[in-house]
Parts: structure tokens; sequence; C-alpha cells
């Protein structure tokens, strides 16, 4: 997965409507992912409207599939 997900995060890197990112959950991003009520890996998020901090919300989960096609067309209806 993780080739898909990096190729999705290039995608959208300049796009100022969409973010992209990955942290460590065990390491320093710990405290975010349990804020975030992540249990499990690798899970993926998703945040509709503006987010500034991400303790400030858990987010969607997201269910979908986890090649580059399926991530990308779940962006472009989201977005």
């Amino acid at each position: 997965m993780k080739p898909a997900w990096d190729a999705v995060g290039a995608k959208y890197a300049g796009d100022k409507s969409v973010a992209i990112g990955d942290m460590d959950c065990t390491a320093a991003g710990k405290i975010l992912c349990e804020a975030a009520s992540v249990a499990g890996y690798p899970t993926i998020k998703y945040y509709k409207g503006p987010v500034k901090d991400l303790t400030g919300g858990t987010g969607e989960k997201y269910t979908g599939g986890r090649d580059e096609e399926a991530l990308i067309a779940f962006v472009e209806e989201n977005k």
C-alpha cells in the first residue's frame, strides 16, 4: 500500500484543497494516533473541511480500496 499512498500524495502535493500525509503511530505520532482513535495499522482516516488540529476530531475511517486508482477516485469524489 505504501507505493500507492506515496503516489497519491505526490499527485496532490500542489493542491491546496487536499492534504495527504502519514505518520508512524509507534513513535512520535503516537499521541496524535491515540487522539484520532487509530487502533490498527494501516488505518486511513479522512477529514472534510478545514482541519487545523488533528487532535480536535477523530475523522472518518476510510474503508475503500487501497490501490492508487481507488484512493484517487475517493479524493476526487470528496474534495
